[in-house]
């Protein structure tokens, strides 16, 4: 972030490798997957326990179900601007 800020606000010249600040960013993110994925494959994988809290997160019982309208009040809202 400081070379982001130094470079593009306070008139530094790119000193790393020559990457620009809008660069920087992109190699940061390279560098961030290539991280995430050595980590990921060097740690054993979460407990069952945290894996079934994860998924209740993401799949919520208590959320209301979806419903179906009727085509022509579909079509009625759409040709007034609803």
């Amino acid at each position: 972030m400081s070379y982001i800020v130094s470079v593009k606000f306070l008139g530094y010249q790119p000193w790393l490798l020559g990457i620009s600040a809008e660069g920087i960013g992109a190699v940061g993110m390279v560098l961030n997957f290539v991280i995430v994925v050595v980590v990921s494959r060097l740690t054993p994988p979460p407990p069952p326990e945290i894996q079934r809290l994860v998924g209740s997160v993401r799949l919520p019982g208590g959320a209301p179900h979806s419903i179906e309208l009727d085509e022509e009040l579909v079509e009625h809202l759409g040709d007034d601007g609803g």
